[in-house]
């Protein structure tokens, strides 16, 4: 018996001992680790891995189970600190992971499913303060991706898009590889075109340094293994040898197949037509459809011949006639050639239109306002070839948690009470029924737009201003650029503004004709400054929801002007260059202007918060927290014989002005004790419908609200009841007028019932 266990014993193979491998990387990092043949007898990682640096310091250990990390892993820091542990399955991160600082002190733990976060993580400093908060993978909200459609993936950190994403093509092939550190764009942007096309010139760019999360989110790789060189340049070898065979092209917005034809239609007669005004007509009429118009094209041009005279010469006419024009006379540089570098151009040419027209098919603001105004200096095609990828736009995604029951706050909007929705609805209807033709509203004309019974004219020439606060008005609402009911309101109205920017100084000014001593002579507000600020606020209020190249660029010279306006070391009045004279009232809007420039991350000159804040304490009364116009113990200024007939004490409209650049500076009623006095004076005179006794002040009114709505507490409670029953009770009801609010007031004479009606909309949207 023992001599046949010693025969069965004999018989076995014997046990192979795994092999060790051993090598140091250039960097001086000594690897070890186990391998084994594996069943077609190559050769795989099995067993122990460690990496160890030339100090002795091991950096990281594991273990291999057929060629796949497996078990736990620790990762240390060079000083021998652990910096990562947790295990793998199947070469993926699985489970619960710790991540710590170089000092030890814990950094972050949560859990990954399959090499991606699947759970919130607290993140903390180094002095164990919170950092961010990692609030998991974003996911479609169907959990699957809907047909046609392109598939995303990433991370979010304090709901906003964070460290490395990827979108692909509808059909799996990537598109982009991008970095994001909290909605901002960092570190390398990779795009590739349908059938893998890397492009460097398109989207693809080097935002500068990458995010700093120390890699926790990104495929772990070891020191000994080689990551693929990606590619630098565009491979011509890599173009798809037709265009036909380009994958089909998504439907633009309304798209339906009365409108193809109608835009078809369009194409021809603008083709064959001979008459310059005929052809006129129909590229305007086919500038309008905008990407419905560019969606067509592409479909035409992918059909082409490329490489005879015929097909050239149709896209010629596509391209100079209808494209570039709807592309606002942008080009990417096609070659009207047969030769085999026209055809690589066109080729790529081709390849950017159609996915220019896939990132922004759904983008109004690119159609309404990048490509709708003419370009800027030196832009050439960068506009094209660098579209802006908006990852909510493109994903349809919410990035931000979702709030719990518990932690849901309160809808603001409806403490308002009974009334206000339905007053605030009528508000914004008038104002979007008197908008003008060319996108503006006319303070002096806005009733001749359409024939109806409204009175209530302002002065001539105050255009500029009183389109800034309409446009607040529609913004106030939840309108942008890209959604709400009054989007293309919004479009219009930014059109218009940017439209009398001076394009070198930045100035926006509105000026319209007037006949003197028989000449007809350019005239402009006597207090542009003031329309200047409220105007560019309203595009800095734009840009919040559309960060449009040609927006942000006019907006920053907007930005840079009112720097240029404001006196050294001081604050500002109407003259430019400054002559050295301030008042509260230009200085507050300039103030609002730049803290909202530097929100959507406009270069601003922060020492001006300073000299605002300066000039508050100069001007206000310590006695009783009153704010000057132009010095302590000044009152809110009048005209005579034009609004002086309007008690100044009857109003705190330069106090509750004060009270709220303070909060804009971020100042607190806590420790700023002024902010308290500011607001128990403006208590003794609240907003009251007394057009008879000239206690009325819209202006007033406005900056009182959103002041008094800030302190809280009683203040806010006694302010917002009067201010509701005077708001309601004086909304005119009849007619045309229906909406709208007489223009009463000591500023109702310059802004007239436009002016009036935008200013009460905005009380009742602080609800």
């Amino acid at each position: 018996m023992l001599a046949a266990c010693h025969l069965l014993l004999a018989l076995q193979p014997a046990v192979q001992e795994p092999e060790v491998v051993e090598s140091t990387t250039d960097d001086g990092i000594h690897i070890r680790y186990e391998v084994k043949p594996d069943a077609q007898g190559a050769t795989i990682r099995h067993g122990s891995y460690t990496a160890t640096a030339a100090s002795g310091a091991k950096l990281a250990d594991g273990a291999f189970k057929e060629g796949l990390r497996s078990g736990k892993w620790r990762y240390r820091f060079p000083n021998r600190e652990l910096r990562m542990v947790g295990p793998f399955r199947d070469g993926r991160r699985s489970g619960k992971w710790q991540f710590r600082h170089p000092t030890g002190v814990m950094r972050a733990e949560g859990k990954f499913t399959r090499d991606q976060p699947s759970g919130p993580f607290q993140f903390l400093t180094a002095d164990e303060e919170p950092d961010a908060h990692y609030s998991g993978k974003y996911k479609h909200e169907n959990g699957e991706w809907p047909s046609g459609e392109p598939r995303f993936e990433g991370l979010t950190l304090d709901g906003e898009p964070h460290g490395p994403w990827t979108l692909a093509w509808p059909d799996g092939t990537r598109m982009l590889e991008a970095e994001l550190d909290r909605g901002e764009r960092v570190g390398t942007w990779r795009f590739y075109h349908v059938g893998g096309v890397f492009d460097p010139d398109f989207v693809s760019a080097n935002h500068g340094a990458s995010f700093d999360m120390e890699g926790f989110f990104r495929p772990l790789t070891l020191p000994d293994e080689t990551v693929p060189t990606p590619p630098t340049e565009l491979d011509p070898t890599q173009l798809p040898a037709s265009l036909a065979d380009v994958a089909p092209t998504p439907n633009a917005p309304g798209m339906t197949e009365l409108r193809r034809g109608k835009i078809e239609v369009s194409i021809e007669a603008f083709l064959t037509h001979e008459r310059k005004r005929d052809r006129k007509l129909e590229l305007q009429r086919l500038i309008h459809f905008g990407p419905a118009t560019l969606q067509v094209l592409v479909d035409e041009l992918r059909k082409l011949s490329w490489r005879d005279e015929k097909g050239i010469a149709r896209a010629k006419q596509l391209v100079d006639g209808i494209l570039t024009p709807l592309l606002g006379g942008r080009s990417y540089g096609w070659q009207w050639a047969t030769t085999d570098e026209a055809w690589v151009t066109n080729r790529v040419c081709f390849l950017r239109t159609y996915s220019y027209y896939y990132l922004t098919r759904d983008q109004r603001a690119v159609w309404s306002i990048d490509l709708a105004l003419p370009m800027l200096p030196d832009e050439g095609a960068m506009l094209l070839l660098q579209p802006q990828i908006e990852l909510q736009a493109l994903t349809g995604a919410t990035f931000a948690p979702e709030a719990t029951a518990a932690s849901a706050p309160r809808s603001v909007r409806a403490r308002g009470g009974a009334g206000t929705e339905q007053a605030l609805a009528d508000g914004l209807a008038w104002l979007a029924r008197h908008q003008g033709p060319n996108g503006s509203w006319d303070t002096d004309g806005f009733m001749q737009h359409e024939s109806c019974g409204c009175d209530g004219a302002g002065q001539p020439f105050r255009d500029l201003g009183v389109t800034g606060l309409a446009l607040l008005a529609f913004m106030g609402d939840g309108s942008t650029l890209e959604s709400g009911p009054y989007a293309s309101h919004l479009a219009a109205g930014v059109r218009w503004i940017l439209g009398y920017q001076d394009p070198k100084t930045g100035r926006l000014r509105f000026s319209a004709p007037v006949v003197r001593n028989g000449k007809s002579v350019l005239t402009y507000s006597s207090s542009f400054i003031y329309e200047h600020s409220i105007a560019t606020l309203a595009l800095c209020r734009v840009m919040q929801h559309s960060q449009s190249p040609v927006l942000r660029s006019a907006t920053q010279k907007a930005i840079h002007f009112i720097g240029r306006a404001r006196n050294p070391y001081g604050a500002w009045r109407y003259d430019v260059p400054p002559l050295g004279k301030n008042d509260t009232s230009v200085t507050c809007w300039a103030a609002a202007a730049l803290l909202a420039a530097e929100r959507v991350g406009l270069t601003v000159d922060r020492a001006a918060y300073e000299g605002v804040s300066n000039w508050l304490d100069e001007v206000t009364d310590p006695a009783n927290g009153r704010v000057g116009y132009d010095s302590m113990g000044s009152v809110s200024a009048r005209v005579p014989k034009i609004n002086d007939h309007y008690p100044p004490e009857k109003g705190e409209a330069l106090t509750a002005m004060g009270l709220w650049t303070r909060f804009e500076l971020g100042q607190d009623p806590k420790t700023v004790r002024m902010m308290s006095k500011h607001a128990d004076l403006m208590s003794k005179t609240l907003p009251e419908w007394d057009p008879d006794g000239f206690g009325c002040d819209m202006y007033y009114w406005y900056h009182g609200t959103y002041a008094m709505m800030r302190m809280g507490g009683r203040h806010w409670k006694t302010w917002n009841a009067a201010l509701k029953r005077a708001v309601l009770d004086s909304q005119r009801k009849d007619g045309d007028l229906k909406g709208s609010w007489d223009p009463i007031g000591p500023w109702g004479c310059a802004g007239g019932r436009v002016y009036s009606t935008a200013m009460m909309v905005m009380c009742l949207e602080v609800y």
